[in-house]
């Protein structure tokens, strides 16, 4: 029997997961049952609450290892979190379960590291679309927000690319204005476009005027 609960102490060291801790348990609660009432019982139960701790680090790693990681904040989020496990359960865990960290915080590299890819290759398609003078409205759409794990390498060419597009989207307005104005044969018809732009360029650069509060009635 002092055999089997040196087994069973060693085994705690060996415990690498949730299904080899619910194992170990099964174990631990035989021989709990088998030797009740005995001088054994308590040492059997003392290793039982030894194990608990098990529990609760799994299913952090766990949870850790499942997050959305959205962002590069939640990135760093999560190995700061991985580190403060580490640092808190080094001396409770055997070094198996500790190995648990290395397994998850590479997991959360990896992840990083495949959005950092996504983006580049995203990145790269819509340049290639340009150059290839594909919809520029479609391009333009996509455009619209930076990936959050791209380079900064990747954000400058991004931007760039996204000042091409609008500059090139802006030209191609006003060549259709100035296609459609050269239709018109009338000129009178042709003054009050003139009129009409020039009304709406005061209007989008003049200053809004100043706000009058109105007094209260006495």
């Amino acid at each position: 029997l002092e055999r089997q609960i040196t087994n069973l102490q060693a085994g705690l060291g060996e415990i690498d997961s949730q299904d080899a801790l619910d194992a170990w348990h099964r174990s631990a609660d035989k021989m709990e049952r088998d030797y009740q009432e005995t001088p054994y019982q308590a040492q059997i139960e003392q290793l039982g609450i030894r194990a608990e701790p098990l529990r609760t680090y799994f299913a952090e790693v766990g949870r850790i290892q499942n997050l959305r990681l959205t962002n590069p904040q939640e990135v760093a989020s999560a190995k700061q979190q991985l580190s403060d496990l580490e640092l808190r359960y080094h001396e409770i865990v055997g070094a198996k379960a500790l190995a648990m960290i290395i397994e998850a915080r590479k997991t959360v590299q990896d992840r990083e590291y495949k959005r950092g890819q996504d983006a580049m290759a995203l990145l790269t398609q819509l340049e290639a679309a340009y150059r290839a003078r594909a919809s520029l409205v479609e391009i333009k759409s996509k455009l619209e927000s930076v990936p959050p794990f791209l380079s900064d390498e990747g954000v400058v060419r991004w931007r760039k690319l996204n000042e091409q597009v609008q500059d090139q989207l802006d030209r191609n307005q006003v060549a259709q204005i100035e296609l459609y104005f050269r239709k018109i044969v009338d000129v009178e018809r042709r003054m009050e476009c003139i009129n009409l732009m020039q009304r709406i360029m005061n209007e989008t650069t003049q200053p809004l005027a100043p706000r009058v509060e109105r007094e209260p009635n006495a």
